[in-house]
């Protein structure tokens, strides 16, 4: 008889405290330009972007690797198990990539990266001109990685992982994102898996409040440190990251303690059900918005971090009532936008 499945509550609102940074991140509406309206790279605008992209996608990675390495068992059929992973995630990559690529076609002038028709043929390798469907493809090829070499074990699956992330690659090919992402992003997937493995040792540490508390108040500090030493420099980025995440956990139990009835924990719960569909469509909610305030003036009469908060608010309210009201009734829709 198979034990029934435990639901996390706080790995859901992990998922949702991830979520919210990245919109919030998005939301800045010139951040890809380096050039920040209300004081440049000076700016607070600035000092909140670094801040949730030193560890918000780990975050994701390491809820990714939490909730699927304990599944993967050496039993499992590696073809079917390529097939849902392939289905989940690639059919949305190739279409939200191939939709952007027209739209890119007609908006080139306004797109921070316009395309080149002939370079269609990058989105093989992480090269899509869709906002964060990078991540779909880095995922896929992370977990095929894990279900391939499943049966020696996620101790030698976590020293391959390591040795991954620290290898000195030549500069030319951190260019790539194929190579970049998933040498990058793999270590903190297994960190997840490693995490579910000894959960009920770790939670303790992370539940604690000093634990917490300091790993936020570390993770501010080391924003104002960039070592020019290599070595030095990922050592400072991984404790950073590790901070962001092990404080992001400990404000996740905190609202996990709150009744189920708070509007804080229903917000952080109903954002965290729904992050792969806010992640996905919210870049055609909030791209449109960017290119409106910078393009056409209207930073001339609605205040920057004004703007910020409406960016970050319809970027997660639209794609949730879209999800429900309109693609999840369709099938086909289902499939192609979301993998279901």
């Amino acid at each position: 008889m198979t034990s029934p499945k435990k639901y996390f509550y706080e790995i859901n609102i992990a998922k949702g405290i991830g979520m919210l940074l990245v919109i919030i991140g998005h939301a800045f509406p010139d951040a890809e330009k380096e050039f920040y309206l209300v004081g440049g790279k000076e700016s607070f605008a600035f000092f909140i972007e670094n801040l949730i992209y030193s560890f918000h996608m780990p975050l994701f990675m390491l809820c990714s690797g939490f909730l699927f390495l304990p599944k993967l068992t050496k039993e499992i059929n590696t073809r079917v198990e390529i097939s849902k992973r392939f289905q989940r995630l690639m059919i949305p990559y190739f279409f939200y990539s191939i939709v952007v690529y027209i739209l890119k076609i007609f908006f080139n002038q306004y797109a921070n990266h316009p395309i080149q028709i002939q370079d269609i043929w990058k989105i093989l390798i992480c090269e899509s001109p869709s906002g964060g469907v990078w991540f779909l493809w880095t995922l896929f090829v992370i977990t095929l990685f894990c279900v391939i070499i499943k049966r020696i074990g996620i101790i030698y699956i976590s020293i391959i992982s390591i040795l991954i992330y620290i290898a000195p690659y030549p500069e030319q090919w951190m260019e790539l994102k194929a190579i970049q992402y998933p040498s990058h992003f793999l270590l903190w997937f297994i960190a997840g898996g490693l995490l579910a493995k000894y959960y009920e040792t770790i939670k303790y540490f992370l539940q604690n409040k000093y634990v917490y508390i300091g790993s936020f108040f570390l993770l501010i500090i080391l924003q104002f440190f960039s070592p020019n030493n290599e070595v030095l420099n990922i050592s400072v980025d991984t404790i950073t990251t590790l901070s962001g995440i092990i404080a992001s956990f400990g404000l996740s139990y905190l609202i996990v303690s709150f009744s189920k009835e708070n509007k804080l924990y229903q917000i952080f719960d109903t954002i965290g059900k729904y992050s792969m569909e806010i992640f996905l469509l919210s870049y055609y909610i909030q791209v449109p918005l960017r290119v409106l305030y910078i393009n056409f003036g209207i930073l001339n009469y609605v205040p920057y971090f004004i703007f910020v908060i409406i960016s970050t608010i319809t970027g997660i309210i639209i794609p949730i009532f879209l999800a429900e009201k309109w693609i999840y009734r369709s099938k086909i829709l289902s499939k192609l936008l979301f993998g279901k």
